[in-house]
């Protein structure tokens, strides 16, 4: 199996999105983290980072700030796929 099509079957397998960094080494393939998990981490990073936003994180539990994050992971994944 090439590694494009070792790479593209991965990405198949995975509900949340092809994997961020996925790399395949000689014997072994790593997958990496979702791009579904890379993308709600990118956004709960800037949620909590900006205190002077009107909806920042010391307003929300911990648990909907987690849901808010894969709410936004869930949109930018759908906007990737149709662009």
């Amino acid at each position: 199996m090439s590694e494009q099509k070792s790479t593209d079957f991965v990405a198949d397998l995975n509900k949340d999105g092809p994997y961020a960094f996925p790399f395949v080494a000689p014997g072994a393939l790593c997958l990496g983290m979702s791009l579904r998990d890379y993308f709600a981490a990118k956004f709960m990073q800037g949620f909590i980072a900006a205190p002077d936003r009107e909806e920042n994180y010391s307003h929300v539990t911990k648990v909907e700030c987690a849901k808010r994050a894969y709410e936004m992971a869930d949109a930018m994944l759908a906007a990737r796929g149709a662009a």
